[in-house]
């Protein structure tokens, strides 16, 4: 009898622990931790090796490129920019001469298109082997655009710029994005900017830039 009662005791105390009806709650495995993925910081490009010249192809001496126009269009494409740039330059002199432009471009971008227009037509440019952009000559290449990776940097050459006249060029490439933050191309001879773009597009649409920045994959 007295085992009866303890065991008895022993149950109602158990009870007493639980609310009436309910049952333990089972234990949820916590949510693995967020990956964070690093992004490389915006990448500085050296102004330095910046060139935006008229050249003369008989003498070779160089004289600055007027530029009449120049605009961004880049498209997001998660993780990597596709910027086109086009440019209007003008030869001011009276001869006929060689555009010389050379743009600083980041770390890995590859350059996958370019043209000039001719007579309202567009040419697609000529791509020069490696061999060609390390040519020291000056002897300007007879190609409408000629377009070479020289360290670092994109060399375009166009010919012949007519005298008093003007041409149009476009050049494509792809990189990959670093924060979000896009550091704008721009048109520079030794380390001076002659020009930033205007108007910038991102997707189709205006973009906002900031201190030679805009943002993308927001």
């Amino acid at each position: 009898m007295r085992a009866l009662l303890a065991a008895t005791v022993v149950l109602l105390g158990c009870q007493d622990r639980m609310a009436p009806g309910s049952s333990p709650a089972p234990t949820e495995p916590s949510p693995p931790p967020r990956e964070v993925t690093e992004r490389p910081p915006v990448a500085e490009v050296d102004l330095g090796m910046a060139r935006f010249i008229r050249r003369n192809p008989d003498s070779l001496e160089v004289s600055p490129l007027r530029v009449s126009g120049f605009a961004v269009r880049i498209d997001d494409l998660g993780g990597v920019a596709r910027t086109t740039i086009e440019v209007e330059i003008g030869n001011d002199s009276g001869a006929v001469a060689e555009a010389v432009v050379q743009i600083p471009l980041s770390p890995g971008a590859a350059v996958v298109g370019g043209a000039l227009w001719v007579g309202g037509d567009s040419v697609p440019a000529v791509f020069a082997p490696a061999e060609a952009a390390d040519d020291q000559s000056g002897a300007p290449r007879r190609y409408p655009m000629s377009v070479s990776w020289e360290r670092g940097a994109v060399l375009i050459e166009i010919y012949p710029m007519p005298a008093k006249g003007t041409r149009r060029f476009e050049l494509t490439w792809v990189e990959a994005i670093g924060d979000g933050s896009y550091r704008l191309p721009v048109l520079a001879n030794d380390g001076q900017v002659v020009a930033v773009a205007n108007p910038v597009e991102v997707d189709g649409k205006p973009a906002t830039v900031r201190d030679g920045l805009v943002t993308l994959g927001a």
